[in-house]
């Protein structure tokens, strides 16, 4: 889990128990699969924010044919979420504290579901090659279980039951598909708490 301590911490210190990604990505990776959603992040604000502690430094690996910084896929998750507090508002205190929630959030996800990961890691490095990775449709199964499980933990913590969600797809095309997913909620197997 994420210490509060500060900021020489790896994405490796933050998770020090979780298994070795299958596939990691370069500094420059993170940024171009960040602003694949409009999400405008520069090398200088990573550093930045990494000497703030508000997101992991990285690891050196040999990567390609040199050794470059490397970090999971779920930080560029985590650029696009400090982007989205800055717009809201927060200021970077409060941001450093909302992004380690959200980790250790991550990390507990990670837990009850190892190949997550992997499965989000092999569809980045699939859109960043360029190459096609899997149909939408093909996700859709994966897709409502990793739904279910994030609606019920919502539902365990906030005490409100999520029992619809909605899933639009929108193909490079710009064609799009609704998939309206049933949830089944949350039951508390002991009422009496």
């Amino acid at each position: 889990m994420p210490t509060t301590t500060g900021a020489k911490e790896t994405w490796r210190d933050w998770f020090p128990d979780a298994p070795e990604p299958d596939r990691l990505f370069t500094r420059d990776e993170v940024l171009e699969f960040a602003a694949r959603d409009g999400t405008k992040v520069t090398t200088s604000n990573i550093r930045y924010w990494e000497a703030l502690g508000i997101i992991p430094r990285p690891i050196r690996r040999w990567h390609g044919d040199a050794v470059h910084a490397v970090y999971p896929i779920w930080v560029a998750n985590l650029l696009r979420q400090v982007r989205t507090f800055q717009r809201e508002g927060y200021n970077l205190r409060q941001i450093k504290h909302h992004i380690r929630t959200l980790a250790r959030l991550r990390y507990a996800y990670a837990q009850q579901d190892p190949e997550a990961d992997d499965r989000h890691a092999r569809l980045a490095a699939a859109e960043l090659s360029g190459r096609p990775g899997p149909e939408p449709e093909s996700m859709i199964p994966e897709l409502i279980t990793a739904i279910e499980h994030q609606a019920n933990l919502d539902a365990s913590s906030t005490g409100v039951p999520t029992d619809r969600v909605e899933v639009h797809v929108i193909r490079v095309d710009g064609t799009a598909t609704r998939y309206p997913l049933p949830i089944a909620p949350y039951i508390d197997p002991d009422p009496a708490t």
